[in-house]
């Protein structure tokens, strides 16, 4: 009705409908700033503001770009920052208020022995990665097509579902645009829906995830369909740090990027990262949210070239 109408009007994911467009439809965000493509059992928005949303089902998950949240499908449908309105103009809080120690130790003792129903980490942030030198060890091996530089921007969301007690269905999300050289387009999409997890506590967890996307480097490794099989575990060292590391292993359906991974037993690429976040937690007697700056080493091999890489941005987290 209020596309219908001329209205924009911004709807929280758990909203019915909110995305509907017919059988198949395409359009603009109604915040404006970005495109989507819709069918009744799945779809896609981008956007500068809106983030990347993958919608299923009608249920949404994925990163909202500013204010910065996890969008989820369940509760208050985002964790992070509450909405656009507690950043323009002033209204509302920007983030829900700090709990005071005696707070925290009431949410702990109302939720002793119950694990959250989710946990999940959303990020944003810029990667760095040098290198590029062909495999000494294995030359055949080597396409002669690796960049020596990559810089790109990125969001990527991992969680959990504990359905069963502690176990349950985990789901990845991740989004890159970015440029390489010599001159090169860093893109890719990569959606994982299907996978298992583990929670560890009130934040913590562990999930194994896979699913398909696509991706590439333009002039050196060409645009594929790409099956990704991707690991995190996240765990909080203290209230103010928390520690994740990260493996993926990923296959590419084109020749010249097989077999791109000098060191992993198997797939095409690979990607290790051990990673810290410095910052705060909040909480309430339903929710734990943690939220801060973070910084994650990687190890990348693809083309058969090795990389070291830097990623610096932002991170949020929730349980409840």
């Amino acid at each position: 009705m209020a596309r219908k109408c001329g209205i924009s009007v911004e709807l929280p994911s758990t909203a019915n409908g909110r995305d509907y467009r017919g059988i198949v439809g395409a359009g603009v965000t109604s915040g404006g700033t970005g495109v989507q493509l819709e069918t009744p059992l799945v779809g896609l928005k981008l956007g500068l503001k809106e983030g990347v949303e993958v919608h299923i089902f009608g249920g949404a998950v994925g990163v909202d770009f500013w204010p910065p949240a996890i969008i989820v499908p369940i509760g208050a449908g985002r964790i992070g920052f509450d909405d656009r309105s507690s950043l323009d103009g002033g209204h509302g809080p920007m983030l829900r208020a700090k709990a005071s120690p005696s707070s925290m130790e009431g949410a702990e003792a109302s939720n002793d022995g119950e694990p959250p129903s989710f946990i999940g980490d959303a990020t944003v942030f810029a990667r760095t990665e040098g290198g590029g030198d062909q495999n000494a060890n294995d030359p055949s091996r080597a396409t002669g097509l690796a960049p020596t530089f990559l810089l790109s921007g990125a969001a990527d969301v991992r969680g959990m579902f504990a359905l069963l007690s502690r176990f349950g269905p985990g789901f990845g999300l991740d989004f890159e645009l970015g440029f390489a050289t010599p001159a090169g387009f860093v893109h890719g999409l990569r959606l994982e829906p299907l996978g298992l997890g583990v929670s560890l506590g009130r934040m913590g967890f562990f999930t194994a995830t896979t699913g398909a996307g696509f991706g590439g480097i333009t002039g050196h490794g060409p645009t594929a369909i790409e099956v990704p099989a991707s690991a995190r575990l996240a765990f909080d060292a203290s209230s103010n740090v928390r520690i994740l590391l990260d493996a993926r292993v990923l296959w590419a359906f084109v020749r010249a990027r097989a077999d791109g991974a000098p060191d992993a037993p198997f797939g095409d690429e690979m990607r290790l990262g051990f990673g810290v976040r410095i910052g705060q937690m909040w909480g309430e007697r339903q929710y734990t949210e943690a939220g801060g700056y973070f910084f994650r080493l990687e190890h990348t091999e693809r083309l058969g070239a090795a990389y070291v890489g830097a990623a610096l941005g932002w991170e949020l987290g929730g349980g409840f």
